[in-house]
């Protein structure tokens, strides 16, 4: 119940007047005395009343809850994913004071007038009071993490390698690396990043123990259907390299061998990874003697198998509560997840 017009001390005693009287809404008159007050729309009242007094329009608004409303409400947590495995484990904790926000225009940001809350010690956080509807519900994911889940079907990337993390040269190549093909030219001077993308006409010699380490930004390569990953190699056959794949971009497990002179498709099925995917290294294992190497144009997760962090659409009947809309996040430093 509110009062329009009003100054605070006014109001207040308008809205117990109100009350106390049992108005309903409409507009009525107010009239405040030195140790009295009255709410009246009885005309009677004005011409008997000679205390001094102040007039004002009052208009009544019934803005209480209409009691035989269902709210709904949306609760969950923001944990810490020290593994990276997109699962809260028993001993990962809650992160404290990350913002969650009901994105009501579904642009990704939050707005002046959107419903928002911050997580406890705990990393929990509660939306109550929600009329039925639906509803995208995102984290403001916190300064030094980057979300670990949930993910989207629908990646936002091409699933091209974003970024080269390390490059090694053994020295075993015709000449020092950073070395490769250049629309068919071999053995001159590239840069590193000619892996990153998708561009067939150049790649990058790896010679037998060179290697390269390469991550994706926009998505992560998962256990699809299938074969998952994608290694495009320009050069002559029999030039191999081994694969490698990392969660956490510290631990890499071999997942298979490349083969030169073809696009090598690679499924983590065949070593039981079912962990998300950020990083691939590829190592050089047989540069033919005086060959350049095994030449990478690109690396790259296959449609089916990559997702990319995302948010919670949800569609809430009148009185339904949801929790367990949790949020998992990874400390990075220096781009690297620890």
């Amino acid at each position: 119940m509110g009062f329009n017009d009003l100054d605070p001390s006014a109001q207040a005693l308008g809205e117990a007047a109100a009350l106390a009287a049992g108005y309903t809404p409409g507009t009525f008159e107010f009239f405040s005395a030195a140790f009295d007050f009255a709410i009246t729309n009885d005309p009677a009242f004005l011409e008997g009343n000679t205390e001094p007094q102040v007039t004002a329009p009052l208009s009544i608004i019934d803005d209480r809850p209409d009691p035989t409303t269902q709210f709904s409400s949306i609760q969950g947590s923001v944990f810490d994913d020290f593994n990276g495995n997109s699962i809260r484990d028993a001993v990962e904790i809650g992160l404290a004071g990350v913002t969650i926000f009901l994105d009501e225009n579904q642009n990704g940001q939050l707005d002046p007038g959107e419903q928002s809350k911050v997580t406890k010690s705990s990393g929990e956080y509660r939306f109550t009071e929600l009329p039925g509807g639906t509803y995208d519900i995102r984290q403001i994911t916190p300064s030094g993490y980057e979300q670990t889940y949930p993910f989207s079907e629908t990646p936002t990337g091409d699933g091209f390698a974003d970024q080269v993390l390390d490059y090694f040269d053994s020295g075993a190549g015709p000449k020092p690396g950073p070395y490769g093909i250049r629309k068919g030219e071999a053995e001159v001077d590239v840069t590193v990043d000619v892996v990153l993308g998708n561009d067939p006409s150049t790649a990058l010699s790896l010679p037998t123990g060179s290697s390269v380490t390469v991550s994706f930004e926009d998505e992560v390569i998962v256990n699809g259907p299938g074969d998952d990953i994608f290694i495009g190699e320009t050069g002559a056959a029999s030039e191999k390299a081994e694969v490698y794949v990392s969660s956490d971009f510290t631990t890499f497990s071999l997942l298979g061998i490349a083969d030169g002179g073809i696009t090598t498709r690679l499924d983590l099925e065949t070593i039981d990874f079912n962990e998300p995917v950020r990083s691939v290294k590829i190592v050089g294992l047989d540069n033919r003697g005086g060959s350049p190497g095994f030449d990478v144009a690109s690396v790259q997760g296959l449609p089916d198998s990559i997702i990319s962090p995302d948010f919670y659409t949800v569609s809430l009947q009148p009185g339904e509560s949801l929790d367990s809309l949790n949020f998992g996040n990874r400390l990075v430093v220096d781009g690297f997840l620890v």
